[in-house]
């Protein structure tokens, strides 16, 4: 019996700790998407004995609310946020077409190991001011070399994020952002991780493979194991059924030759901002195997956001 007790207050307070999570984003959660992204259990539990918790525990019952499927925080806006995900939705389907047309081009390019969408656009919630947010991996020695030629047709059609003093001015709906390159000799971002990051370890586990070579993002989602510590039940998303493109085979060709001529021209035009936060720290980082450009990088404040939430509701992690 105390068993058993044990194990539907676990489940309950990682439920509301997920639910805590989501709730900074209006983000509603089915059940069986609670089992899925369930933050930092004691030890994982199958989709049944969640459901069961979920229905049966009085005092989880008193913490969240559940409307058309969809469960949140007892205080937030659920009916609101329903209809807020669906309309979402359909803005990242209407985003997401647009993508797959890029990734026909950049399928051309042999150097592109993979691409996955990102940020809201991976959990397909995204408003229509919302860029397309890419996560690239490609071959060792050409880093720069790649971002070269997927960013130049979108920056000659002014299809990207546009700089305007210290703010981001979108010329055009829809601009393609190229934020984050890595090579496969650094596709473990535990790296760049900060101390209690959750952030990371949930857009780790939401990427949406778009391009995928030779099964290259289950070797990424592999060599993030510590993401398991937070989410043991989530294990990444596979290539797309529908939108998914596998790539033509590469073809043998010295790309590093032109990485470096590449490289200087790149650094040179970057905004003045990301030059000085060059390797400062974990926000702009340029070596030869990761480019990584989050100015804005709020993954800090989301926790501090997070841990007072879950604290409200007298939630340890």
């Amino acid at each position: 019996m105390k068993e058993k007790l044990d194990l539907t207050q676990d489940v309950s307070k990682a439920i509301v700790r997920t639910l805590c999570w989501f709730s900074l984003f209006s983000y509603p959660l089915t059940a069986f998407e609670i089992w899925k992204w369930l933050c930092r259990p004691l030890k994982p539990y199958t989709l049944e004995e969640v459901y069961r918790v979920l229905a049966e525990d009085p005092w989880l019952r008193e913490k969240i609310q559940s409307q058309d499927g969809y469960f949140s925080l007892a205080e937030a806006p659920l009916r609101e946020w329903i209809p807020l995900r669906q309309e979402r939705f359909l803005d990242a389907a209407r985003k997401y077409r647009k993508l797959r047309n890029a990734v026909r081009l950049f399928s051309l390019l042999p150097m592109v190991r993979g691409v996955a969408a990102s940020n809201t656009l991976a959990w397909w919630h995204t408003r229509p001011q919302s860029d397309i947010d890419l996560f690239v991996i490609v071959r060792p020695g050409t880093v720069w070399t790649a971002r070269f030629f997927m960013v130049l047709p979108f920056l000659l059609l002014r299809r990207r994020p546009q700089m305007a003093g210290d703010h981001i001015r979108r010329i055009k709906l829809d601009p393609f952002c190229f934020s984050f390159f890595v090579t496969d000799r650094a596709l473990d971002l535990s790296k760049v991780a900060l101390p209690k990051d959750i952030y990371l370890a949930y857009w780790v586990r939401s990427l949406q493979p778009i391009l995928d070579r030779k099964g290259i993002f289950q070797t990424f989602q592999e060599a993030n194991h510590w993401v398991s510590r937070w989410l043991p039940h989530a294990k990444g998303n596979d290539l797309h059924p529908v939108l998914g493109i596998q790539g033509i085979p590469s073809v043998p060709f010295p790309w590093h030759w032109l990485e470096r001529p590449l490289s200087i021209i790149q650094k040179e035009h970057l905004p003045k901002r990301t030059k000085i936060l060059v390797n400062k720290d974990t926000r702009v980082i340029l070596s030869k195997d990761m480019l990584k450009f989050f100015v804005e990088d709020r993954r800090q404040d989301f926790y501090d956001a997070w841990q007072e939430l879950c604290k409200s509701k007298n939630i340890s992690f």
